[in-house]
């Protein structure tokens, strides 16, 4: 007789060993519970219910917006541009956690499920600044083919979401401060590449949704703002093509090691934390 065994007791392995069960199978979990991403678990007073859905009854996003920009070409390598822009949404887009009944032999059992949902309108308006310079042999011979960019986006944003503690909360995602650099090289087949990206805070757009529910110490029901902490993070890439048709690559992530975290309302109350690690790629591109 031949032992079924089955790794991980998530939704799949829990379906498969049902599917599977005149085999008597072994389901292995590491974890102390079954269910996967989809179990529920209590820490700290707090029950945290898994599970997520797609919604058939969302609406689509819809926004109208008016930009105005300035550019000047300063040089044949070179330019700055400043732009303003308004835009109005109908309707975004949030993550949040409803309470879903699922129905068994017992009656069914409630449950809160991840799912998108419309939260209503709002606006956003600010201004970007940008530029960027190629160095070339008129201004120092050994730099020529380095350049740098950078840019700059100053965005401010209200919705009609409200928490317990306000009545215009920002749109999920938008940042009101965001900048990029970027540093390059490319020359004789060398191509070189470094970038640094950094935004401040916002209300988080995550899996996690953007507003958070829980009793005070009175016992009463208060709705806490996610917000995404100020996070920044290096990329870096190098290149180098033999010939036309073939040459190889190597590029890094979050060379920083920067870990993205939430936290409820203000600093001191920290919500979730997620550290993804340096990610390293090497590779080859080949074109006839």
């Amino acid at each position: 007789m031949k032992n079924t065994v089955i790794i991980g007791g998530g939704l799949a392995g829990l379906s498969a060993g049902y599917h599977l069960r005149e085999h008597e199978p072994t389901v292995f979990e590491r974890e102390t519970e079954i269910g996967g991403l989809c179990r529920s678990f209590t820490q700290d007073g707090f029950t945290f219910d898994g599970g997520s859905s797609g919604n058939t009854q969302l609406d689509p996003y819809r926004a109208s917006q008016f930009n105005l920009s300035y550019e000047n070409y300063f040089s044949r390598s070179g330019y700055v541009s400043l732009a303003g822009f308004y835009k109005q949404v109908d309707n975004f887009v949030i993550i949040e956690n409803v309470p879903t009944l699922v129905q068994d032999d017992f009656g069914g059992t409630s449950r809160t499920v991840k799912q998108p949902q419309n939260a209503g309108k709002g606006r956003i308006y600010g201004f970007e600044l940008g530029g960027q310079y190629a160095f070339t042999s008129e201004w120092l011979p050994w730099i020529e083919g380095a350049g740098v960019a950078a840019n700059y986006t100053h965005s401010i944003s209200q919705s009609d979401q409200v928490t317990s503690f306000t009545t215009r909360a920002s749109i999920p995602g938008v940042a009101r401060d965001a900048v990029t650099g970027t540093l390059f090289y490319e020359r004789f087949g060398f191509s070189a590449r470094a970038s640094y990206s950094w935004q401040g805070k916002s209300v988080s757009d995550g899996l996690y949704g953007s507003t958070f529910s829980f009793p005070d110490q009175n016992n009463v029901s208060r709705t806490y703002q996610i917000f995404q902490a100020p996070y920044g993070q290096l990329d870096a890439q190098l290149g180098y093509d033999f010939d036309t048709h073939f040459g190889v690559l190597a590029s890094a992530t979050n060379l920083t090691n920067s870990a993205q975290h939430t936290y409820l309302q203000w600093e001191n109350q920290p919500f979730t934390y997620d550290q993804w690690g340096r990610r390293f790629f090497v590779g080859f591109k080949f074109k006839n």
